[in-house]
């Protein structure tokens, strides 16, 4: 488990708790949680976003390097956000870099993932530097595709500052 503190100032929430997912039980204990979280959310989050969805994709596929990166806030039982990822490596110039992508792409056009409305703006940054960046030594984020609508396109768009990322259309 990563915690993270988030400044009361800036969220209602005191800290997150990030567990990273890498088992089928794991995964299977997460499967009311996410359900929960997916129906109380106000963006609908479709189908490729969904526990279903990701259990039939591990389960039939059974990829290397999966994970879901699941987010809890201020000790609850219930997630406030899943992000269901694969890693590979890609090689440039003789180097190799860790990269992540949304997990089950290239069958889904979009994807919209499940986080509790509210939190996107202090819960990105927090996933991205302490957990992406820092415990999974991730040099390369493939972080959707999201419609232009999307909240948390938008979000990461408006948070993060302009040199950390780029958009490919």
């Amino acid at each position: 488990m990563i915690t993270s503190i988030v400044p009361a100032t800036t969220s209602p929430i005191l800290h997150l708790d990030f567990r990273i997912i890498t088992t089928i039980t794991q995964f299977d204990a997460l499967k009311d949680g996410w359900r929960a979280l997916s129906g109380s959310v106000q963006e609908n989050t479709g189908f490729f976003a969904s526990w279903d969805y990701t259990a039939a994709y591990i389960k039939f596929h059974r990829p290397n390097g999966w994970v879901v990166i699941v987010a809890y806030a201020d000790s609850s039982k219930i997630p406030v956000a899943v992000f269901p990822l694969i890693s590979f490596t890609i090689a440039h110039d003789g180097k190799s870099f860790k990269a992540y992508k949304a997990l089950g792409i290239p069958y889904i056009s979009y994807i919209e993932f499940p986080i509790q409305d509210g939190i996107r703006e202090v819960l990105l940054p927090k996933l991205l530097s302490d957990v992406l960046q820092t415990y999974l030594r991730c040099d390369v984020l493939f972080f959707g595709p999201f419609s232009e609508s999307s909240l948390t396109y938008l979000a990461l768009v408006e948070s993060l500052p302009k040199d950390q990322i780029k958009t490919l259309r």
